[in-house]
């Protein structure tokens, strides 16, 4: 016969029982493994005797859980994480904690606690990766535009002056082509190195991409900010780069752009810093270009007013394609059924298929992703109504939406009128948001997919882990299911770090009941790593290629 002590060390989280008073009257298996406490050692002593709890980050305020519930009569979660420490052994976690209030002859509490330890501390891996370069270990792009922000902000209300550095590595290229990425990858580290030694502990320093890296300094006036970014140059002009018998000279071309209370966007300043970096780099290179009116007219500006009129011209003639890439459920034994996302593709002028990285910016750029949105939306339901042998292999399609119609009231209105008007079933539509454009619209997403559920659509949140609050986030946004960013899942078979990020996706998304996909799965080393760990869903050439629907 089952009893209800059976019942509690079946249970995984620890589970205490204690009187109104804070005496305890039992543990569960869980809780003495937790916290090495004996029936004997622990019943009848006072719970916060044998241990303590603390709300970590603010101000290490300590809580009472039992007195808490005895007060009230009632349960209560405890926003996680706590922290608890054990007296006997000294040992601390992290955990969550809720109570249950026990009505009976004599009522008790329950107090139930979940170990996050090791979440929490793939949490914090996983917050320094989505804010740092993995090579170099200095801050991505991403949270150096967070911080040039932060610059503007303040330089607008203290008048105090910046300048912003863009520094390109003349010789990156051709090392990375001529010795390889090891050897490029070896430059970049010792480039870094040096930077970190070149700037003030005050300035902000970060890998952009590729050769590229930028630089804040504090506190600086047009002749200084000169001064500085020369001596940036001198100081990498000084690497001597040795690699198997031969040795490489450095050099770096460098854009300076000033930083005041009357400066535009960030977007605006990075723009400009670039371009004066390329100036740099056309007057002859292993030079500094300060940034000045004159220079806003640029080759790319050109280029993005072209792909503007295309882009413009297709949403008129209706040039877009689709293709369907498939979802696959890859765990052992898994019900789940595929599925299958909606890629859009532009025809030029001579009828071939433009990569969407060639039109997408332009189209950001000038507000154009509504109209190309609302094509994609339009279409899929077309084919979904008139031709659905052509999803006949997989459950749902997923449909991207970008961050400038999430944030479009009348786009939302125009999808519901479409969904209702096609007469197809909305639990055929998966709309996917990336985790940027839901932070960065996040009253705007939360309305949107409120107003779509009810239509039985799903949500995806899009390239998960990409972001600066990524955990945080999910409790405010009611998403399907989690696509862990590719940029995790490509080496993943190589290297530690991104195995243990997707791994501690992967733990999050089911731990708020959400299925999970990897992204940009290439090989099959790769597929067999995400089947072991439990992903639900891959996605990439290592599964299924994309296809032409129409």
């Amino acid at each position: 016969m089952i009893t209800e002590t059976d019942i509690l060390n079946a249970i995984s989280d620890s589970i205490i029982i204690t009187d109104l008073r804070g005496q305890v009257q039992s543990l569960n298996d869980a809780a003495k493994g937790l916290t090495g406490l004996s029936d004997d050692g622990a019943e009848r002593a006072q719970l916060n005797e044998l241990m303590s709890f603390t709300l970590e980050g603010n101000g290490d305020a300590e809580i009472d859980p039992v007195t808490d519930s005895a007060h009230g009569k009632v349960g209560k979660d405890y926003p996680a994480p706590l922290r608890l420490a054990i007296a006997q052994s000294g040992k601390q976690y992290s955990v969550g904690v809720r109570t249950v209030f026990m009505r009976g002859e004599s009522d008790h509490i329950a107090v139930i606690i979940r170990d996050l330890t090791e979440l929490t501390g793939l949490q914090r891996l996983g917050n320094f990766q989505a804010t740092h370069d993995r090579l170099t270990g200095l801050i991505n792009r991403r949270e150096f535009e967070r911080c040039l922000r932060a610059k503007l902000v303040h330089s607008r209300s203290s008048g105090e002056r910046y300048a912003l550095c863009h520094l390109d590595l003349d010789p990156f290229r051709m090392i990375n082509d001529y010795c390889g990425y090891s050897a490029g990858d070896a430059l970049l580290r010792e480039i870094a190195k040096r930077l970190r030694h070149s700037v003030r502990d005050s300035d902000t320093i970060a890998r952009l991409e590729g050769g590229q890296f930028a630089v804040i300094l504090e506190d600086c006036s047009c002749k200084d900010c000169l001064s500085i970014a020369d001596t940036l140059r001198s100081d990498v002009l000084q690497t001597q780069f040795p690699w198997e018998g031969h040795l490489f000279e450095v050099s770096a071309s460098i854009g300076v752009v000033a930083l005041n209370a009357e400066s535009g966007s960030a977007t605006e300043l990075m723009s400009a810093a670039a371009n004066a970096c390329h100036l740099a780099r056309e007057q002859g290179r292993n030079r500094v270009h300060l940034h000045t009116a004159s220079d806003l007219l640029r080759a790319d500006q050109e280029e993005l007013l072209h792909w503007m009129q295309q882009v413009q011209h297709a949403v008129e003639k209706n040039l877009f394609q689709l293709m369907l890439q498939p979802i696959v459920p890859i765990s052992p034994g898994s019900a789940k059924k595929p599925q299958g996302e909606l890629l859009v593709r532009m025809v030029d002028e001579n009828g071939k298929l433009v990569a969407p990285h060639t039109f997408i910016s332009a189209a950001e750029h000038f507000n154009l992703m509504p109209s190309i949105d609302r094509w994609v939306v339009r279409r899929a339901l077309e084919l979904l109504k008139t031709a659905p042998e052509t999803f006949a292999e997989v459950d749902r399609c997923a449909i991207n939406l970008s961050g400038q119609s999430l944030s479009n009231v009348d786009f939302r209105t125009d999808v519901l009128h479409e969904l209702k008007q096609a007469g197809v079933a909305g639990e055929r539509i998966c709309f996917e948001i990336t985790e940027t454009a839901a932070i960065d619209n996040l009253e705007s997403a939360r309305n949107f997919i409120s107003g779509l559920k009810k239509l039985g659509c799903e949500f995806a949140l899009d390239d998960f882990g990409s972001g600066l609050s990524s955990f945080a986030y999910l409790k405010n946004l009611d998403v399907d299911q989690l696509k862990i960013d590719g940029g995790f899942v490509r080496c993943m078979a190589d290297d530690a770090s991104d195995l243990a990020m997707v791994e501690s996706i992967n733990q999050i998304g089911h731990l708020f009941g959400l299925s999970t996909v990897a992204e940009c799965v290439e090989d099959t080393r790769s597929l067999a790593l995400l089947a072991k760990i439990g992903v639900d869903f891959a996605q990439g050439d290592a599964v299924a290629e994309a296809r032409l629907i129409g």
